[in-house]
């Protein structure tokens, strides 16, 4: 079940600003010894916060907008790299040019290695190990 409670640096700002509330209706009666913990000073933390969290939201929004810039700008690129690969086959080039070319057009494509493909080094290596027993 999901958790329906609220997180994150905007509750914690607004728990906060309660709390700053609260002390502020005990009036005078509310008088602590610590600077750090008197009124003006939870104040001037308090707009602190509010300005560290509309830069957050700035930031993360150009990050965000250049990420995306940069998911449009690439979302050609496999087709691309699948043909060059192709035309490279066609050609007379080295077989170990070609495979790098391969290599490259996977990279491109950002494809994650399957469990099977993770897996078979591994049973590779066991099945060496097994033969060297014999």
């Amino acid at each position: 079940m999901t958790s329906t409670t609220e997180t994150g640096h905007a509750k914690n700002v607004a728990n906060f600003e309660d709390l700053i509330s609260f002390c502020t209706g005990y009036g005078t009666a509310y008088n602590p010894t610590k600077n750090s913990i008197k009124i003006a000073a939870m104040n001037t933390l308090l707009t602190s916060a509010r300005n560290s969290l509309q830069t957050v939201k700035i930031t993360k929004t150009a990050y965000d907008n250049a990420t995306n810039a940069r998911e449009i700008a690439f979302i050609n690129l496999k087709k691309l790299s699948t043909r060059v690969v192709n035309a490279l086959e066609a050609t007379d080039a080295v077989k170990q040019t070609v495979d790098d070319a391969k290599q490259l057009t996977v990279k491109f494509r950002a494809s994650v290695p399957t469990i099977e493909n993770l897996l078979q080094p591994k049973q590779h290596k066991e099945n060496l190990y097994r033969a060297q027993k014999y």
